[in-house]
């Protein structure tokens, strides 16, 4: 494992309480960009989570134009840091993801990473299928699900399609379908800072004010345990987008104009925290090492 192996905490502050946990595994949403050959600081955490030098890796490429080289960087950059398995499951096609082998390798895994790409790619490939069913049962049963960029964005209930960046938030950038669900009445951005995405976010909310607004820095990961604690890994931040009280003019604007919005909590945390989702809310923190 690199030097740099996990140094931010993957932690816990209070007691399993199995009348509000979503499930027992993490979700691991990546904003996109992460280290994978030198301080990799984000992919050691998934590792740690996975059972580290026995983690048994399965890797989703289907979001990617160039699948075999995802397939090649990851099983590289799992390699350096060391596991006990690398598997892949890909397909062009919901058909071709569906299988009774791809069903077989999900049982064994620990830990499950969908690469970057095309998330409405990956959504037409994987939901809805037997894969996506498995997933959810494998996160219930404690299996850490994660992706980077794309393979974030469908984790989430609300999956981000697309939509321009830009500080001002306008109709336009509120195109959102359906994803996974693994992480329930979320919408989750990423390349969230280097691509300027806090007016699609914010347009997103609007269009949907019922659920959190997540996004993810370059290099940065959401670790999001099952009683929907937040914890930050990595070398950037995490914004939370909060409109419980949100007010806009949605309804009445043309697709390009300039939204207005009112009411909105916003929130940026940062790896010396941790936020909790459901209760909207920072809590206290505990750092701790995890390593190999």
């Amino acid at each position: 494992m690199s030097t740099s192996a996990a140094s931010n905490a993957i932690v816990r502050t209070h007691a399993h309480d199995p009348r509000t946990t979503r499930s027992k595994g993490h979700i691991f949403a990546v904003g996109g960009a992460e280290e994978k050959f030198g301080d990799e600081e984000v992919l050691c955490a998934f590792v740690v989570l996975a059972g580290g030098t026995n983690a048994r890796i399965v890797l989703i490429p289907s979001a990617s134009s160039d699948p075999d080289d995802a397939i090649a960087t990851y099983r590289e950059a799992f390699g350096r840091i060391g596991i006990g398995s690398f598997q892949v499951i890909q397909g062009t096609s919901a058909d071709e993801m569906d299988t009774d082998e791809h069903i077989d390798i999900l049982s064994q895994a620990t830990g499950v990473f969908m690469s970057g790409g095309d998330q409405s790619t990956l959504a037409e490939r994987l939901c809805g299928t037997r894969v996506a069913a498995c997933l959810m049962e494998r996160n219930a049963e404690g299996v850490v699900v994660g992706g980077t960029s794309a393979g974030a964005a469908i984790l989430a209930s609300h999956m981000v399609e697309g939509g321009e960046g830009g500080a001002t938030p306008r109709r336009s950038m509120a195109t959102v379908g359906e994803g996974l669900g693994l992480l329930q009445n979320v919408i989750v951005d990423t390349h969230f800072g280097a691509r300027g995405r806090t007016g699609r976010l914010m347009a997103m909310h609007a269009a949907y004010p019922d659920v959190i607004a997540i996004g993810l820095d370059e290099d940065t990961a959401a670790v999001i345990d099952g009683d929907m604690i937040m914890q930050v890994v990595g070398s950037g931040a995490v914004t939370i987008v909060d409109g419980t009280s949100i007010r806009s003019d949605l309804d009445n604007c043309d697709e390009d104009e300039p939204l207005m919005i009112s009411g909105v909590e916003l929130h940026t945390v940062t790896r010396d925290y941790q936020f909790d989702i459901r209760g909207r809310r920072f809590v206290p923190a505990l750092r701790q090492t995890y390593t190999q």
